[in-house]
C-alpha cells in the first residue's frame, strides 16, 4: 500500500511538472507573439513615418513647382541674368587675382635681374677702381743694365734696306692729323696736337662749352683692311668713355680721300696682359662711325 501510495504521489508530481512545463511553453509562445506584434507595430510606424516624410517632400516640391510656375517669364529671365552676372563676376575676380599673381612674379623676376646686374656692375666698378689705384702706385725705378745688344738689319749691311714704307706711314699719319685738326676747327673747337706726349690719344680738343674731347687719329691708305690700337690707346678709350673719339681718315696719295669719320662709344674690350695691340676691321668701324660733330 505504501509503495502504491508513493507511486501515486510521484505520478501526481510528474503531472504537476508537465503542467508547469506546458504553462511555461504557453507563456513563451505568448511572449514571442507579443514581440512579433511589437516588431510589426514598429515596422508599421516606420513605414507611416516614411510615408509622411515622402508626402511632405512631395508637398514641398509641389509648392516649389507651383511657386516657380507663378513666376512670370520676365522674372525668370531676371533670375537667370542675375545668376549669369554673379558667375561672370566670380570669373573676373579670379582672372584679376591670377593676373595680379603673374604680375607679381614678373616684377619679382625683374627686380632679381636688376639686383644681379647692380651687383655685377658694383663688382666691375670695384675691380676697375682697384686697378686704377694699382696703376697710381707704379713708380719708375732706376733701371739695372745687365747687358746690351746692337741689332742691325742684314739689308742695311748689304745695302738692300728700303725705308720708303716708314716714310709713307708718317706721311699718312700727318695727313690724317691735319684733316682732323681742320675738321675740329670747322666745328669751332680748339684742337691741340699732343701725339708726342704718349698719353693714349693724339689730339686734345676743347669745344665751345669748354669741355675736352680726346681724339685718337688713325690714318690708313685707301684699300687698307685693318686698324691697330695699342694697349695704351685701348685703356685710354675705356677710361675716357664718351669723351673719347676714334677718328678714321682714309688717305689717297697726298690728301685725305674723304672727311674724317668719328667713332664714339664703341665697346672696346680690355686687352689681355699678353696683348701689346689689337687689330680691328676697318670696314666694320667705318660702318659704325659718323661725320664729325
Amino acid at each position: 500500500k505504501r509503495i502504491n501510495k508513493n507511486k501515486a504521489a510521484v505520478q501526481e508530481l510528474l503531472k504537476e511538472q508537465q503542467k508547469q512545463q506546458r504553462r511555461c511553453q504557453q507563456e513563451q509562445r505568448e511572449q514571442q507573439e507579443y514581440l512579433g506584434q511589437l516588431k510589426e507595430e514598429r515596422e508599421r510606424c516606420r513605414q507611416e513615418q516614411q510615408e509622411w516624410s515622402e508626402r511632405f517632400e512631395q508637398q514641398e516640391d509641389q509648392e516649389r513647382f507651383e511657386r516657380l510656375e507663378r513666376l512670370s517669364q520676365r522674372e525668370l529671365l531676371e533670375l537667370i541674368e542675375q545668376q549669369e552676372w554673379r558667375r561672370q563676376e566670380r570669373y573676373l575676380q579670379e582672372e584679376a587675382r591670377q593676373r595680379e599673381y603673374r604680375g607679381q612674379l614678373k616684377e619679382r623676376e625683374r627686380l632679381k635681374k636688376l639686383e644681379r646686374r647692380l651687383r655685377e656692375w658694383g663688382e666691375q666698378l670695384e675691380q676697375r677702381q682697384r686697378e686704377l689705384e694699382q696703376e697710381l702706385e707704379i713708380y719708375p725705378a732706376q733701371p739695372i743694365i745687365v747687358g746690351g745688344a746692337l741689332i742691325i738689319p742684314i739689308g742695311l749691311l748689304e745695302g738692300r734696306l728700303d725705308n720708303s714704307h716708314l716714310k709713307d706711314r708718317r706721311v699718312t699719319e700727318n695727313i690724317a692729323m691735319q684733316a682732323v685738326m681742320q675738321a675740329e676747327r670747322g666745328l669751332g673747337n680748339q684742337p691741340e696736337d699732343v701725339s708726342k706726349r704718349n698719353v693714349g690719344y693724339d689730339i686734345e680738343s676743347r669745344d665751345k662749352n669748354g669741355e675736352l674731347r680726346f681724339i685718337e687719329v688713325k690714318g690708313r691708305q685707301a684699300g687698307a683692311e685693318t686698324v691697330t690700337l695699342t694697349h695704351n690707346e685701348l685703356m685710354t678709350a675705356l677710361n675716357c668713355g664718351e669723351k673719347h673719339i676714334l677718328a678714321l681718315v682714309e688717305v689717297e696719295g697726298t690728301s685725305a680721300h674723304a672727311p674724317p669719320h668719328y667713332l664714339r662709344g664703341y665697346p672696346f674690350r680690355e686687352p689681355g696682359p699678353l696683348e701689346h695691340s689689337v687689330n680691328f676691321k676697318l670696314k666694320d668701324l667705318m660702318k659704325k662711325s659718323k661725320p664729325p660733330s
